[in-house]
């Protein structure tokens, strides 16, 4: 598979990992605004509607592990890693910076899925439970897809949480992905409070919550691939 031929603009991606979640938040909110969506901003999420848009929901976290920000990021071979104000190598954000470029690049290609960003993922899925605890929903959703998977040494691979189903299973992985045994995430509460089957998938980063942490382009333009490809059966 050859770089750039889902047409990954690093400018944006830089823009993603070098924003704190409040930045990140106030800067979604705008984009998704221009893209045509009813941006709803609450205490913990960004709930972002398109009218007659695809009956998928795409969640993705905006928090990073301890909050850290990279002050810089260096690309080689395809691999991105993030370095702090003297050099040394720091957590990157890739979890879950990756997950909200791969769903802006959706939206560049054309797709207007349902959207949620949540807030502070890692320290106890907070936003996704203020998102459920508030009782707010979406008026067409039929499934949920976060994007939120290290690569775990697969990089097709997605989890289910038990709360996806057999069929909604079987028919993602005719795109491409394949099952694997997970702890938890955002979907583990937003799906059943939709009502909805959810999963994960793999959204392109490695050795998260560490400085040793990287993106592997090749592995976000693979995702962004298959969840095109599926989800335009569902537009």
């Amino acid at each position: 598979m050859q770089l750039g031929h889902i047409d990954i603009t690093m400018q944006v991606l830089e823009q993603i990992l070098l924003k704190s979640q409040p930045e990140l938040k106030d800067f979604l909110a705008e984009k998704m605004k221009n893209y045509g969506y009813v941006v709803d901003s609450q205490d913990g999420y960004l709930k972002c509607e398109y009218s007659g848009g695809c009956p998928a929901l795409l969640i993705s976290h905006l928090d990073t592990y301890d909050r850290v920000i990279p002050t810089k990021i260096e690309i080689q071979d395809n691999i991105i890693k993030g370095f702090d104000s003297v050099g040394n190598r720091s957590i990157l954000g890739g979890d879950d910076r990756c997950g909200v470029y791969i769903i802006l690049k959706l939206l560049e290609r054309g797709l207007r899925p349902q959207v949620l960003y949540t807030e502070d993922e890692e320290i106890g899925c907070i936003g996704a439970n203020e998102f459920v605890n508030s009782e707010d929903s979406y008026s067409t959703v039929e499934f949920c897809i976060q994007i939120d998977r290290g690569i775990n040494g697969n990089p097709d691979n997605y989890v289910d949480y038990g709360v996806s189903t057999a069929s909604f299973n079987d028919t993602i992985e005719q795109f491409g992905f394949s099952w694997m045994r997970g702890t938890s995430s955002d979907v583990r509460h937003i799906a059943p409070h939709l009502n909805v089957p959810g999963i994960n998938v793999c959204a392109g980063y490695e050795d998260e919550h560490s400085e040793d942490e990287y993106i592997d382009l090749y592995v976000v333009e693979s995702t962004f691939a298959k969840l095109y490809n599926f989800l335009q059966q569902t537009n």
